[in-house]
């Protein structure tokens, strides 16, 4: 299997996977729990958000199937569209932005 970005648009494919997952129901479900409790410990304080502590509690609690490798594009996700979060959510440099 091909694995280059530019082969595959830019992307990944599990970047590919992750997108139609996250379009899905339950992966709108699932990020937007997590987004919305984000928000709540910003709002109390927080000096640090765990993405994968929230996303293995939401994903038990509500029985969604969700891959492991997602909890990376939800953190960045969040950093992304709430710059306060930038600073509480750590995230690893992938392995694409190593290589550009």
């Amino acid at each position: 299997m091909i694995d280059q970005p530019d082969f595959w648009g830019g992307r990944t494919p599990l970047e590919l996977r992750y997108r139609e997952w996250r379009d899905s129901v339950e992966g709108q479900e699932l990020a937007g729990a997590i987004a919305y409790t984000a928000l709540d410990q910003v709002a109390a304080g927080a000096k640090r958000i765990s993405v994968n502590l929230l996303f293995e509690q939401f994903r038990r609690a509500r029985h969604v199937k969700a891959n492991n490798s997602y909890r990376a594009f939800i953190a960045r996700e969040l950093r992304e569209k709430y710059p306060q979060m930038k600073g509480l959510i750590e995230v690893r440099e992938r392995k694409s932005e190593r290589a550009a």
